[in-house]
Order: C-alpha cells, then structure tokens, then sequence
C-alpha cells in the first residue's frame, strides 16, 4: 500500500513499439502501465515518445500521486536536459511542470520493469492485438 506522507517514483520508458511505466515507492513496485504505440506513435521523435510514457504513467495513477511529491526518472537525457523540443514536448512539460516532480536521469539497465515492458516482443507481452474483420 502507498505511503502518502513518501515520496513516490516513477520509472517510464519507451521503444519503438511499446512504452511503459512503474509507480514505486521505496523501492516497491505499486502499479505497472504499459501498451502499445500507434502506427502515427511509432514515427514519433525518441524524446516524443518517453515523455507520452511519463504523461500516460502519470495520467494512468492521477488519484494516487494527485498532490504527492515524485521523482520521475527517464533514461533519456535531452528530455532532462534538452533546449531543443518539439512543440508537442514542450506543452507536455508544461503540463507536467503543474505537478512539481523531480527529473531524474535512470540508465536503462535501471529502469527496471518500466525499462523492460517496452522492449518484450508484443506476442510475449501480451500486447498482440485482435484482428478485426
């Protein structure tokens, strides 16, 4: 259970095919988001996709982390650090500079299971999709 007077982590990730995101505290997993990008998604800039991963984390554990401090941590450096974002990126960050979390650089190898869910193949992530008819 989540420990509203702690800090919450976040850990989101993002390939060419899938992102992902982990809701932890204390180094305990609380929630696990991950799906599948779109065909328009997939043609997106890397720094595109990692940051629709942070908004979607964030978005997919609004009523937990809803006024709670969180460290957001990413693998991807220009989205830390960047001067150059696209206009899609640079809206995100105002939105996400509305709820104050701490940026934080995580190497992929320590992005855990938000690092990992991206890079399943979609038939053993369980991400395959019906066909329609």
């Amino acid at each position: 259970c989540p420990g509203f007077n702690k800090r919450f982590q976040m850990y989101a990730d993002a390939s060419d095919e899938q992102l992902g995101a982990t809701i932890a505290q204390d180094g305990k997993p609380l929630g696990f988001y991950a799906r599948k990008l779109t065909d328009t998604q997939k043609k997106w800039a890397a720094q595109e996709r990692e940051m629709l991963g942070i908004m979607e984390g964030l978005k997919a554990y609004e009523a937990m982390l809803k006024g709670q401090a969180i460290d957001v941590f990413t693998d991807h450096l220009p989205l830390l650090h960047g001067t150059k974002a696209s206009p899609r990126v640079r809206r995100w960050k105002c939105l996400l500079g509305e709820r104050s979390p701490r940026a934080c650089r995580a190497p992929g190898a320590k992005s855990g299971a938000a690092g990992a869910v991206p890079r399943l193949p979609a038939e053993q992530g369980g991400y395959e999709e019906e066909e329609k008819e």
